[in-house]
């Protein structure tokens, strides 16, 4: 089986973040599996171009990658006239089409190079159309959506989305298709954190982590866990509160103005965006990772955290709430300051219990989101699909 991704960039495009990492961590387990995956993307990068070899296929971990040069003034449309002529000449090279996102040029092109050839696809929403990412300039996506997204959703073999919240979401929308729900990767089995020199490198030796990690937008809700922390913090001496990633928006200040006003300055800590190892010496570090976002199609920080054996707090808006529920792994709660507070003086109070909590997380991890798990996911669907093709075009 061929398989094609088309998305609007991948690695080491990781300025995006999640949808890079998800299409890489999902093509790779394609080809663990067996499967033989090829990408279309560009060679946006943020502000930049990469530096990469463009128009031809390069691999990337078994993967036959193929950049694209961009148009620069497209900004996040992402439009690529090289991507457009291989959408429409050489699709029918594959068995099954994969459009990532939505909103971007190269996801529309690919799925209308597909329709011509008369070549299966499957679009993956990534959280886009997660009621708080819709009421985002809400009245130039719901022009978009009635234009261009609802019509190609509705005629795609099937619509991926990564947790069963986001599937429930997805159904409000009245599209008539069928959903697969296919949870993102997480794999970190070839990195050794180092717990010990994230708690050096911020004095916090003896202390009790809370960590958040992740943009720093208000949608993550990061207002509610500061305000639970600041009625807990007088009973636990030893609780600090890391909030650790870039700010996007005007919630950083206001944060930081709520911290100097509840004179809290010795027990949260702002470290900016950390990557690489400093990313998961902090996940590995933490006692608790807390993550009260007001939407979250899956959660993949937190679920990070949890393959390290950290126990979570979520709310339950976030996409893996409902795993971690199942499995005991952490606690959910409602997006409501006193019950995030009444959460977590009950897991602080209860460190043995937390223990336990982080084993239930490994596991859970290891059966839901390990390549393995992932991969056969991708291949029982697409395989799939391709059956239902040749059927068709048998007259079966």
């Amino acid at each position: 089986m061929r398989v094609l991704f088309v998305t609007p960039f991948y690695e080491p495009a990781w300025v995006y973040g999640g949808l890079t990492r998800a299409n890489v961590t999902w093509a790779r387990a394609l080809v663990a599996a067996g499967v033989s995956v090829s990408v279309w993307t560009t060679t946006a990068n943020g502000d930049r171009d990469l530096e990469v070899r463009r128009g031809v296929p390069v691999e990337s971990s078994g993967v036959q990658v193929t950049y694209y040069s961009r148009w620069r003034r497209s900004g996040n449309r992402f439009i690529s006239p090289g991507l457009v002529r291989a959408s429409l000449e050489r699709v029918a090279e594959y068995d099954v089409i994969h459009a990532a996102g939505l909103w971007n040029f190269p996801s529309w092109v690919s799925v209308l190079g597909s329709l011509r050839a008369g070549i299966p696809y499957v679009v993956s929403l990534h959280g886009m159309l997660m009621p708080w990412a819709i009421q985002h300039h809400g009245q130039r996506k719901s022009l978009f959506f009635n234009w261009l997204e609802q019509p190609r959703l509705a005629r795609a073999n099937a619509i991926i989305c990564t947790s069963e919240l986001e599937r429930q979401s997805f159904l409000t929308l009245g599209i008539n298709n069928r959903v697969q729900v296919v949870p993102n990767v997480v794999d970190n089995a070839d990195l050794m954190p180092v717990p010990d020199r994230f708690r050096e490198r911020y004095n916090l030796q003896n202390s009790f982590v809370m960590l958040f990690a992740g943009r720093i937008v208000k949608n993550k809700g990061i207002h509610l866990t500061l305000a639970a922390f600041n009625q807990i913090v007088e009973l636990y001496p030893d609780a600090r509160l890391i909030i650790a990633g870039p700010a996007e928006d005007d919630s950083v200040q206001e944060l930081k103005q709520r911290v100097k006003e509840w004179r809290l300055q010795n027990r949260i800590c702002f470290t900016g965006l950390l990557t690489g190892s400093d990313y998961w010496d902090a996940l590995a570090g933490a006692d608790l990772f807390v993550l009260n976002s007001y939407s979250e199609n899956f959660g993949m920080a937190p679920a990070e955290a949890l393959s390290l054996g950290v126990p979570v707090l979520l709310s339950d808006q976030v996409g893996i709430s409902e795993l971690v529920g199942k499995y005991r792994a952490g606690v959910v709660t409602p997006l409501n300051v006193q019950a995030i507070s009444a959460a977590m003086d009950v897991m602080l109070a209860d460190r043995a219990t937390l223990y336990q909590m982080g084993e239930n997380g490994v596991r859970l991890v290891q059966e839901n989101f390990s390549p393995t798990v992932v991969g056969k996911r991708l291949v029982n669907l697409f395989n799939d699909i391709v059956y239902m093709r040749s059927k068709r075009s048998s007259g079966g």
